[in-house]
């Protein structure tokens, strides 16, 4: 699992994931992301998940503490690139109306 961080505004920042967002790779990455979501002057932050092969429940989990830092300071989260896998976890986990969500595949959903 690898992510990069790239600041679009003053106020945003993008965080690309790739690979496998599961239970043996979210503790080598939940610190650096949640370091980034925890800055002050980041109100939104947009996870790219169009290069993620695979999503688990503590994937879902990882998002979710970034959601709640977010939310606690007034900011959000969106999710966008989500393949199959990633749209049928959040179903699953019944989260579809917590997060804000971009669908960027077409025919599905």
């Amino acid at each position: 699992m690898n992510f990069t961080s790239q600041r679009l505004e003053p106020n945003k920042i993008v965080v690309q994931l790739e690979g496998l967002l599961n239970r043996w790779s979210v503790p080598k990455v939940r610190r650096g992301i949640l370091s980034l979501a925890r800055q002050e002057q980041v109100e939104v932050m947009e996870m790219d998940l169009s290069r993620l092969s695979k999503l688990d429940t503590a994937g879902i989990a990882l998002m979710v503490e970034v959601l709640r830092t977010l939310a606690g300071k007034g900011g959000k989260l969106r999710l966008t690139g989500l393949n199959e896998n990633a749209v049928k976890m959040i179903r699953l986990s019944r989260l579809d109306s917590a997060f804000d969500v971009e669908h960027s595949t077409s025919g599905g959903s």
